[in-house]
């Protein structure tokens, strides 16, 4: 198995060639689409990963952890660093005070993303910074994310089986 429990978040890498994944056993990890093997050094977080989504038209990637931090990292570390070699975070954002449940990247050039958690609250952020900009309430543990084409819009579903919808 890829992972020794279960994945959270998958996503491709910027050129297609491989797909990285995500799990509550605390890794990160790159694999070739080719053949499916592991590429470059597994990555152990901290906490358990709930989230995953790229930034910055694929250089990073983000992860949303148990223990409501966001992680940036640079998805050309993850792969191409010797297998066995740490490879850390490029930046820690303390975003929630609940664990991660998802994340959305904004289209485009922002390089902004949201993040949900268990708290209830949804956020937006300037990943680069690591600048909150928005805050909305949920009103219950979110559960799923969505992010209109345009960036302007988002929906959020809850634990309290409500889907709420934003501007």
């Amino acid at each position: 198995p890829a992972h020794a429990a279960a994945v959270m978040g998958l996503g491709f890498v910027a050129d297609g060639t491989g797909v990285f994944s995500a799990s509550v056993d605390k890794s990160l990890k790159a694999w070739n689409i080719a053949n499916g093997a592991a590429l470059g050094s597994t990555v152990q977080t901290a906490s358990p990963i709930h989230a995953l989504a790229s930034v910055k038209n694929g250089e990073w990637l983000v992860t949303g952890e148990e223990d409501g931090s966001l992680r940036l990292w640079e998805t050309k570390a993850i792969r191409e660093t010797a297998s066995g070699t740490a490879v850390t975070s490029l930046k820690e954002i303390k975003a929630h005070g609940g664990a991660v449940t998802a994340i959305v990247a904004v289209v485009g050039p922002s390089n902004e993303l949201l993040s949900a958690s268990k708290d209830g609250l949804i956020r937006r952020w300037a990943a680069v910074e690591g600048k909150q900009l928005k805050e909305w309430r949920h009103d219950a543990p979110v559960i799923a994310l969505a992010i209109s084409g345009d960036g302007k819009r988002l929906a959020s579903a809850g634990e309290n089986h409500v889907v709420r919808l934003c501007n």
